[in-house]
């Protein structure tokens, strides 16, 4: 629908100069292209109305910070900026953000209406700032608790931040329940999931490390850890139960300790000549079968 106004915008006819001076943020535009209102909204205030509503960035400032804060660094500071908005303020500057995306995609698609789109859009913009500021300071409330057990502030920061932001775009606020509810649900179950992975790749890692050691020596060759241990993987299960019994412990795979031939052969019972050549053999499967995945050089680098 936006895409007659963003045709205006980049415009430098002569034939079009009122639209000479219009900002219109191209998010959003974007945001307005898809936006339909909730069909829990009972009743939808006039454009007027909505273009008359009053919003400033400075709504929800605090007066001053507890003191606790002080002594913070600087970007915790300004995440406990801004107070929480009482439940009236929210669901009114949520509602409103509704009204300005559902205005701005009814006027998208008309000619002369730019005016309403740029206060529409500089409204959309102030109203994203204040919700979002005035509720960052649960993103530390959220990620406390995991922090004390050893994971990465900064990087659950960064994952409530961008949560955050989702969150307030995808609030429907005319369901009835208030934002804290919605936020604390998604953000903790992203959290989860993060850290689910972030195990599942340390298990990975410490179960291969051996190809991960060889990595930090210079092999550029292996760009992925991953690629690698799915091979390692898949490949293994080609072999039979001497040859994978072997390949594991010459080569420290599954959190073996690395053994040498003759430290295979004796627990094995056999000679140090038939370990060898079972060895040989399985390498030679494991070849075969990674130059058809084109994985030859890697699993043959990794496997020195």
């Amino acid at each position: 629908m936006a895409t007659l106004v963003r045709e205006k915008i980049d415009s430098s006819g002569g034939n079009l100069p009122l639209v000479v001076d219009v900002d219109i943020s191209q998010e959003f535009l974007k945001r307005a292209e898809q936006a339909s209102l909730s069909d829990k909204c009972c009743s939808v205030p006039s454009l007027s109305e909505v273009l008359g509503f009053f919003v400033t960035p400075e709504i929800g400032l605090a007066y001053s910070s507890p003191e606790v804060i002080g002594s913070a660094p600087a970007h915790i500071q300004r995440l406990c900026e801004y107070k929480l908005l009482s439940p009236d303020m929210e669901r009114m500057y949520f509602e409103q953000l509704a009204y300005c995306l559902y205005f701005g995609s009814q006027l998208a698609g008309q000619s002369g209406m730019e005016r309403e789109l740029e206060s529409l859009s500089s409204q959309y913009l102030t109203l994203i700032e204040v919700l979002t500021r005035s509720n960052t300071r649960m993103i530390l409330s959220i990620i406390k608790p995991f922090g004390r057990q050893g994971w990465d502030f900064d990087e659950l920061l960064s994952l409530g931040t961008e949560s955050l932001l989702e969150s307030v775009h995808k609030f429907d606020v005319f369901l009835g329940y208030r934002f804290s509810t919605y936020f604390h649900t998604v953000f903790k179950r992203r959290v989860y999931r993060y850290m689910d992975t972030e195990k599942t790749r340390n298990q990975r890692y410490i179960r291969y490390e051996h190809f991960d050691s060889c990595e930090l020596q210079g092999a550029s060759r292996i760009a992925s850890p991953d690629l690698v241990c799915d091979a390692i993987d898949k490949l293994l299960s080609l072999l039979d139960d001497r040859e994978s019994y072997i390949i594991e412990r010459r080569f420290g795979i599954n959190k073996q300790k690395k053994l040498s031939l003759k430290q295979i052969a004796d627990q094995m019972e056999l000679s140090k000549e038939r370990v060898r050549q079972l060895e040989q053999r399985a390498l030679r499967k494991l070849s075969k079968q990674a130059e058809m995945i084109n994985l030859q050089d890697d699993m043959t680098f990794a496997l020195a």
